[in-house]
C-alpha cells in the first residue's frame, strides 16, 4: 500500500523507492516465480536503477519493460 509521504532529499526518496520496488520484485518472485517491472523512460528514473543496480535481486528471474 503506497502512501504519501515528505523525503528530506532526492537521495533519501530514491532510496526509499529502491527499498519498496525490490520488495515487491522479491515478492513477487517468491509467490510466482517470476516478476515483471514496467518503467518509464528518460532521465527521472535514472537514479532509481542506479539504487537498483547494486541491489542483490534475482535478476534473471525479473523482466524491465519501458512504458
Amino acid at each position: 500500500k503506497l502512501t504519501e509521504q515528505s523525503f528530506a532529499d532526492s537521495a533519501v526518496m530514491y532510496a526509499t523507492a529502491a527499498d519498496m520496488v525490490a520488495k515487491h520484485l522479491q515478492e513477487a518472485v517468491r509467490e510466482r516465480g517470476k516478476a515483471v517491472f514496467a518503467v518509464s523512460g528518460g532521465k527521472t528514473p535514472a537514479p532509481l536503477f542506479q539504487q537498483l543496480a547494486q541491489m542483490a535481486l534475482p535478476w534473471h528471474l525479473i523482466t524491465v519493460i519501458l512504458v
